[in-house]
């Protein structure tokens, strides 16, 4: 369905992937003599291979900072793949624990979660591509694009680490992509690309929660290419003509306000307030049916049915999925609480500055107050401090400029929210600290306004390549950094350390201190 028509183009950026990460990560091989030791990556990765491990063992959850769900279910099925074709010995704790020469195992179990991360990777580069390509239907720009992507900040540090980021972005571009073929769909029968879509939306923020930020604007990336259609999904007066839609809706909405008042407000099981819980529910609540309101009268010519039955489908799509992962993933039912009901409280743990801890109505204020420190910050650091992302951010300036009477109205607003939700989401992002994963939410707001720009560009196609080439190569120093990072070790550092054990005693519980003990005892 993604490949047809498109193979060359997708084994082209295949290749360039490639080629990068063969670069960026020197001994990078099959070879148990040249194996890249386990130490080479980041230190906080281990973090992942031992929550695979503990998921295969069939233990809950130890950490649930990200959530980081499907990093632990997919990497999960490679453990297996590369146990049943001889490379790996084991794919559980328990397993890794007995295993004769500690490290080698370790070293094994890091690569093929490498590999993991390393297709998704590339298949977020290709579904991005296909994004691109539906939002412009100019192949070359989109190739053009996806390219610029692969050298962005964000995607060359999130697939260089084992981390939960890259997976998300992953899932929420399926969800852009189905919903895409929803809002294009003719048939009734086509509903089922706007249940697949929530299915991945919901997927992505059980993987990380950062991810929820940069949702409304790429959901506002289609507006664009949203059509008018003509189809009433169902006729509720046909099971009854007493049967009235609004009633009905209104008690689903007096349900859903109701259960988020009596889970924030009145049944308050948490030991800390809950008030931003029900504040982040309710307005992400009435915003999604206001924005299924709008997109009924405008682009289904007002049926207003669809509402009801829109709503219907969410609710049902969310509690279904939720147990067939319980019961078929052995998820951890906290999932749930920490991605959803109780997203502010459980952000909040990560934040610092005057915010932390602060959770009760009185400190929207101070929320407010950050925030708007923040997007001063953000705003002089992108604009007048030379950076990948300062760069995009005067391409698109200078490109909407220079062509701002060509551009159509809805075009141009798409172009104006998707440039400042950049500055809104590194504001964000700020409640914490700055990382290079952390742009991989960020500077896809940056790259998709260009799949609208370009296409009004009168240079050829020498010139157009010129400038993403000139775009990407400002990552040059980025590139030298990732690959010295990625060619040295750590293992000094625990050898010199007699506490290195308290790191892992802490992220890694379930194994034992003799184990850890036998740590880069290979490297001595």
């Amino acid at each position: 369905m993604l490949l047809k028509k498109n193979y060359i183009t997708y084994l082209l950026l295949i290749i360039l992937f490639t080629l990068l990460t063969l670069y960026l990560n020197p001994n990078f091989d099959f070879s148990l003599n040249s194996l890249k030791h386990w130490s080479t990556y980041h230190r906080d990765d281990i973090v992942f291979v031992y929550g695979t491990l503990i998921y295969n063992e069939g233990y809950d959850q130890h950490h649930l900072d990200h959530p980081s769900l499907f990093t632990f279910i997919f990497t999960s099925i490679t453990y297996k793949i590369f146990y049943l074709i001889g490379f790996l010995d084991h794919y559980t704790l328990s397993g890794f624990i007995k295993s004769e020469d500690i490290n080698v195992s370790l070293s094994k179990l890091f690569f093929v979660s490498k590999i993991t991360i390393l297709f998704f990777s590339i298949s977020t580069v290709i579904i991005l591509n296909r994004i691109l390509f539906l939002l412009s239907f100019n192949q070359f720009n989109s190739f053009l694009l996806s390219c610029l992507f692969i050298f962005s900040t964000g995607f060359i540090s999130a697939s260089n680490r084992l981390e939960s980021g890259l997976i998300s972005l992953f899932l929420i571009f399926l969800s852009i992509y189905f919903f895409l073929k929803f809002i294009n769909s003719k048939k009734k029968i086509e509903i089922i690309f706007f249940i697949i879509g929530f299915i991945f939306l919901f997927s992505s923020m059980m993987q990380k929660k950062i991810i929820y930020f940069n949702i409304p604007f790429l959901l506002l990336s289609l507006v664009p290419t949203m059509k008018i259609k003509n189809i009433n999904y169902f006729d509720y007066k046909s099971i009854s003509q007493f049967l009235n839609y609004k009633i009905l809706l209104f008690f689903i909405y007096l349900i859903v306000i109701s259960l988020i008042s009596y889970k924030t407000v009145i049944n308050n099981t948490f030991f800390l307030s809950r008030d931003l819980d029900f504040i982040f529910l309710i307005l992400n609540y009435v915003g999604l049916n206001a924005s299924l309101f709008l997109y009924i009268k405008y682009f289904e010519n007002a049926n207003y049915q669809n509402l009801l039955t829109y709503n219907i489908l969410i609710g049902s799509t969310y509690l279904i999925y939720k147990y067939f992962l319980i019961y078929f993933f052995s998820a951890s039912i906290a999932i749930w609480s920490i991605s959803f009901t109780n997203f502010i409280g459980h952000l909040n743990m990560f934040v610092s500055g005057e915010v932390k801890d602060e959770l009760s109505f009185d400190s929207l204020n101070l929320y407010l107050f950050s925030f708007i420190k923040h997007i001063q910050f953000v705003l002089n650091k992108y604009f007048f401090n030379f950076s990948y992302q300062s760069i995009l951010v005067w391409v698109n300036l200078i490109l909407f400029s220079y062509n701002f009477n060509k551009i159509e109205l809805i075009k141009r607003n798409t172009i104006i929210l998707l440039f400042f939700g950049f500055f809104i989401v590194q504001s964000i992002i700020l409640f914490r600290y700055e990382q290079d994963t952390y742009f991989l939410n960020s500077e896809i707001l940056l790259i998709i306004p260009l799949i609208y720009l370009l296409n009004y560009l009168k240079f050829n196609k020498i010139m157009i390549f010129s400038l993403i080439f000139l775009i990407s190569l400002s990552n040059l120093g980025l590139i030298k950094s990732k690959k010295y990072d990625n060619s040295k070790g750590y293992c000094k550092s625990i050898l010199k350390n007699k506490n290195f054990t308290d790191y892992y005693e802490y992220w890694t519980k379930h194994l034992p201190k003799n184990v850890v003990l036998k740590f880069c005892k290979d490297r001595i």
